[in-house]
């Protein structure tokens, strides 16, 4: 699956093919779709897209990173009552945790 950088990557590209096209003051393609001005158009259109993504991705972004951290906080709290040493990971029993807290 393609990424935001990797677009933007080929959209920097793009435009550096674009400037170098614009600067040859011969090219004169016979085909309208590779013409400056096209090439042009289509570049601004790809930027919208590029940002319409991103737009679009935003609160799909915010929902995953609001459940990653609903998910960790969850975590910390089971392993907290279950009494283990280390709140990070509670997959293995302690010595602690077979004697009981008191």
């Amino acid at each position: 699956m393609p990424t935001e950088s990797g677009d933007q990557k080929l959209l920097g590209n793009y435009r550096r093919l674009i400037d170098l096209v614009s600067a040859d003051t011969n090219y004169n393609p016979a085909n309208a779709d590779i013409t400056k001005a096209a090439l042009a158009a289509h570049y601004i259109g790809s930027l919208a897209a590029l940002d319409d993504v991103a737009a679009k991705n935003a609160p799909n972004k915010m929902a995953t990173s609001d459940l990653r951290f609903a998910r960790r906080t969850r975590e910390v709290r089971f392993c907290e009552q279950k009494g283990t040493v280390k709140m990070q990971s509670c997959s293995r029993p302690t010595s602690t945790d077979l004697r009981g807290a008191g």
